[in-house]
C-alpha cells in the first residue's frame, strides 16, 4: 500500500461506527482505482456497499432524506472521477 494510501487509512481508522466504514471503503476504491488489473465485480461491489453505508449513516444520523440524495449525488461524483482515473 502507497504512503499516502497508509495515511488515509490511519485518518480513517481513527473515526467511529459507519463513518469509520465508509472511510475505509472509500480508500479501498481508490486503491483498486489506480490498480489497472484491479477486478471490476471486486470495485462495483465495494460502489454498491458504499452507497448503502451512507444510507445507513444518514438514518442513524437522525437525517433520513435531508439531503440524503445531495450527498449520495457527491458520492457517486467522486466514483465517477476514480473511474475516470481508473480509464473506465
Amino acid at each position: 500500500m502507497a504512503a499516502a494510501d497508509q495515511l488515509e487509512l490511519a485518518a480513517a481508522a481513527e473515526l467511529e461506527g459507519v463513518r469509520e466504514e465508509i472511510a475505509l471503503v472509500r480508500v479501498k476504491l481508490a486503491e483498486l482505482a489506480g490498480d489497472p488489473e484491479g477486478d471490476p465485480e471486486v470495485f462495483a461491489k465495494l460502489v454498491e456497499t458504499l452507497g448503502k453505508l451512507v444510507a445507513i449513516d444518514f438514518r442513524l444520523s437522525g437525517n433520513a432524506g435531508k439531503g440524503l440524495s445531495e450527498n449520495l449525488a457527491a458520492v457517486l461524483r467522486s466514483l465517477g472521477e476514480l473511474t475516470d482515473a481508473r480509464g473506465g
